[in-house]
């Protein structure tokens, strides 16, 4: 540490991190998409957000982290409930339009949920949640959530990293993937024989998962409208 910068410390002088600057560190740590859905006075709510969190095994709870702003939270606000539906990988149109604005349901395949909340049929993961209580950070509302019911599929999910769409690439997949293409390269394995495939079943706890920014879908490409970190639509 500089003299310069100790001194300017020790005036009460230290630089403030920016919005911008700390956009771009935090965008470092890869996570999930999920879309955060909610009925209130019978008119269905939903947004986009990563800000999502795991709290507590007993009970089960999350905490959900929405812009003030957001309509979505104000209707979480009024009507104490709310639903997440964790994206599956092909899930990037369906991050894209709820992180906009519109009719995000459009299209959509909707289910009810057990409390009559509007859940994507098609996600990865849906939990249905109840408000236990509410806290005020900044700009953003920070919802924790009792899990009163959830399910889940099979399948990867949708990930998210540097404000790009990804997938999550398993390091065993990897080495199956190598050790396939070895074998066909020296004739072990005839090209088109897949019963001798040794590629290794997802296992999504594994600590060599690894995210990569290659977007499975021309929409989330390149786009400028990636999902924010936290819902604000």
């Amino acid at each position: 540490m500089s003299v310069d910068t100790k001194t300017a410390e020790a005036a009460g002088e230290r630089r403030r991190l920016d919005s911008n600057e700390f956009r771009d560190i935090i965008g470092r740590f890869a996570s999930g998409v999920t879309v955060i859905t909610v009925e209130h006075e019978e008119q269905p709510y939903g947004t986009t957000a990563s800000a999502v969190c795991s709290l507590s095994l007993e009970p089960p709870m999350l905490l959900v982290c929405l812009n003030k702003s957001s309509s979505t939270g104000q209707a979480i606000a009024a009507a104490r409930r709310f639903a997440v539906n964790i994206l599956g990988e092909g899930q990037a149109d369906a991050a894209m339009c709820f992180a906009g604005k519109g009719d995000k349901f459009a299209g959509q395949r909707i289910v009810r949920g057990v409390a009559g909340q509007p859940l994507l049929g098609d996600a990865l993961a849906n939990l249905e949640c109840r408000v236990v209580e509410e806290v005020s950070g900044g700009t953003h509302t920070v919802f924790l959530g009792e899990v009163e019911e959830a399910t889940g599929g099979h399948g990867a999910p949708l990930a998210y990293f540097r404000g790009q769409f990804g997938r999550l690439e398993l390091k065993q997949d990897d080495e199956a993937h190598h050790d396939i293409r070895a074998r066909v390269h020296s004739r072990e394995l005839p090209v088109g024989d897949r019963s001798a495939s040794t590629r290794s079943p997802r296992s999504w706890e594994s600590p060599a998962a690894r995210p990569t920014t290659r977007s499975p879908s021309s929409a989330a490409r390149g786009s400028s409208r990636a999902p924010p970190t936290a819902g604000s639509s």
